[in-house]
């Protein structure tokens, strides 16, 4: 029978606050602090159910009327009970309802019978879901299926209880299932959400809610979004169902086919945000208007006849393994006796089996101590001609290393007289080039004397010059200042004209004077730079014929260090040729005597060879004998085996041979 109803609400906080006054059971007063002056007005909230800071989850499980809302689960319905804290005041208590809830159900389900339960126990943040119970991770986002194999049987709510009581750092969905069999057969389901300390503030930005670490304030964002859009007339859209694993796990309550209470723990304290209260009782509001239709989860007949079928094939498969395990019994008691009853024998035929082996065995160890024997004098007999021919060689060696060291001496003593000859020739060279370089350098100084004298006379004239500047200097003033007095008196002295026509005439002579003596200056200037430069070429000679000299004492002592290098190689190459020559010589006698050696130690390896192939042929010769033997045995053993039967025969001689 499908019933209407709508979400519950109840909020619990403390009783001395500024904030929130509790008006009746099911009112309370919300008067914002004072902001910029302003006197806001209070806001009055209607929910199902205040309660105060000191009450017992007794008394909030009866106030709340969570005995109603387990007996709903035991009809085949669905039911969520939720809780969600804002502040640290009530961040330890807030899930201590549970443990009622849970209490409920264990006193209900005591007189019910025909019942199966399961449950799931899984905590949740905005990134993960993990399986508290098989402690693995679960994508539950991507597929809803992934929660089916978590679900594990029980069968005494104080399993859960514990659960609930040891408490999670994280928040928490604790899933219970409950299918009852007598009658029509259904499935209810209970949900005990621990939300946790979810932001109502919807100010703050995600990424502010991310750096504030794992928390479930992102998927109570899409929660909340879900209730507003089910709860409000003429919004549409696609249900964000997908976007977290709450909603997801939630999917089933949150269509509207469950019956649904939430608890919202709120701290009121002064210091607390005013936009968490204001948005806290902006969720109780839009959860009040939240309808739902609650239906009973009925299982197919069809199922439930499968179900049965299951249990009995169950049960004869028990039977069946019972019988196969006594069978098994007997089985293995026979064959235990079997092998008691053939055990003397076999053990009989295996001591001569092993008799016979041991027979073999210090034949062949004999045989291979001999072999050993042999080849033991055999490597003494090469060892010693090798120490022999190792000594010859060793004496020859010394003797052709001390007539080498006798050789390089004298011819050293050679390369140093050399040396000295070349050393005496290069001084001599040397001085001539120093007396040649001593020449150059008094020729230069000449003409660094010469070049200073010509720059001294140029001086003398540049000094003639400038006080033929300072006289046309004065010149010009006294013409300026004469022009200044025939100006004034032109018109009466004819004296002064003629002395001005005289004067501009000694002007003119001086101004010639002066351009004479620039282009004097000029010329001087002009072959002191040609002087200049002529000396410049000459120190560059000198420099070159320098540099030239260097050079061709340089390629002198490369030559001579080349001549005295090839005079050195020459003789080298002489007494080289000279010691190869006598080394040869030596060396074939050496070859010799140590061929007739090798040939002598090759006969007594070729005749050792033959010794070993022979002790090889006795040996495989005895293997096979022995090996005939227990093949015979083997025949034996067959047919007086073979009567007991084919079965026992094979285990027995699987174990003979093992």
């Amino acid at each position: 029978m499908a019933t209407l109803t709508r979400a519950r609400v109840g909020i619990q906080f403390p009783a001395n606050n500024d904030l929130l006054t509790r008006v009746t059971d099911r009112k309370l007063c919300f008067k914002p602090p004072t902001a910029e002056g302003k006197d806001p007005q209070p806001r009055e909230i209607y929910v199902d159910c205040l309660f105060r800071e000191d009450d017992t989850p007794a008394k909030m499980a009866a106030s709340f009327e969570l005995d109603k809302l387990v007996s709903r689960v035991l009809n085949g319905y669905r039911a969520g009970l939720f809780v969600a804290a804002s502040g640290r005041r009530f961040s330890a208590t807030r899930t201590h309802v549970f443990a009622e809830a849970l209490s409920i159900l264990g006193r209900s389900l005591s007189e019910a019978s025909d019942v199966s339960l399961s449950y799931a126990y899984v905590a949740l943040t905005d990134a993960k879901c993990l399986d508290l119970t098989g402690d693995r991770v679960i994508d539950a986002r991507g597929n809803k299926a992934a929660l089916e194999p978590i679900y594990r049987p029980f069968s005494d709510c104080h399993d859960l209880l514990r659960v609930v009581q040891g408490g999670s750092s994280l928040p928490y969905a604790l899933m219970i299932r409950v299918e009852k069999f007598g009658g029509a057969r259904t499935m209810g389901s209970l949900l005990l959400c621990d939300l946790g300390l979810p932001t109502f503030d919807n100010s703050i930005s995600e990424d502010s809610i991310r750096r504030l670490g794992p928390s479930l304030s992102l998927s109570f964002r899409t929660l909340q979004k879900i209730i507003f859009m089910k709860s409000t007339a003429g919004v549409e859209g696609p249900l964000p169902y997908h976007e977290s694993n709450l909603t997801l796990i939630c999917k089933d309550y949150l269509d509207g086919h469950a019956a649904m209470k939430f608890v919202l723990c709120l701290d009121a304290s002064a210091d607390v945000n005013q936009q968490e209260i204001t948005g806290a009782l902006n969720f109780a509001e839009s959860l009040r208007k939240f309808q739902t239709l609650e239906q009973p989860t009925e299982v197919d007949p069809r199922i439930s006849g499968l179900e049965a079928d299951r249990k009995a094939f169950a049960d004869e498969a028990k039977v069946l393994a019972a019988t196969l395990r006594e069978a098994e019994r007997a089985h293995k008691k026979a064959a235990r006796l079997s092998a008691e009853k053939h055990g003397r024998l076999v053990q009989g035929l295996r001591q001569e089996l092993a008799l016979a082996l041991k027979a073999a065995e210090e034949q062949h160890q004999k045989d291979t101590q001999k072999l050993e024997n042999e080849l033991q004098t055999a490597r003494e007999e090469n060892s010693a001609a090798f120490q022999k021919a190792s000594d010859s060689w060793a004496d020859d060696k010394r003797a052709i290393i001390a007539d080498f060291d006798t050789k390089m001496q004298a011819l050293e003593e050679n390369v140093e007289d050399e040396r000295k000859v070349l050393n005496l020739k290069l001084a001599n060279t040397k001085l001539t080039s120093d007396a040649a370089l001593s020449k150059n350098a008094s020729e230069m100084a000449a003409l660094q004397e010469l070049l200073r004298q010509e720059k001294v006379h140029l001086l003398h004239q540049t000094e003639q010059t400038t006080f033929s500047e300072a006289a046309r200097y004065a010149l010009e003033k006294e013409l300026e200042f004469v022009k200044e007095n025939l100006a004034r008196e032109e018109e009466t002295n004819t004296e002064s004209t003629e002395t001005l026509s005289a004067l501009q005439v000694a002007h003119e002579a001086l101004a010639r004077d002066l351009i004479l003596e620039k282009e004097t200056r000029a010329g001087l200037e002009s072959s002191l730079a040609e002087r200049e430069q002529k000396a410049d070429e000459l120190s560059t000679e000198i420099h070159t014929v320098q540099e030239k000299l260097n050079v061709t004492l340089q390629q002198l002592e490369e030559v001579t260090a080349k001549l005295a290098a090839m005079t050195e190689a020459s003789k080298e190459m002489d007494g080289q040729f000279a010691e190869q020559t006598i080394a040869i010589h030596e060396k074939q006698s050496s070859i010799a005597v140590l061929e007739a050696r090798f040939q002598e130690a090759r006969e007594m390896t070729e005749q050792m060879r033959n010794e070993r192939d022979s002790a090889r042929l006795e040996i495989a010769g005895a293997t096979s004998r022995a090996a005939e033997v227990v093949e015979i045995m083997r025949d034996e053993i067959r047919s007086v085996i073979s009567p007991l039967g084919t079965g026992s025969g094979i285990g027995l001689w699987k174990r003979f041979r093992s």
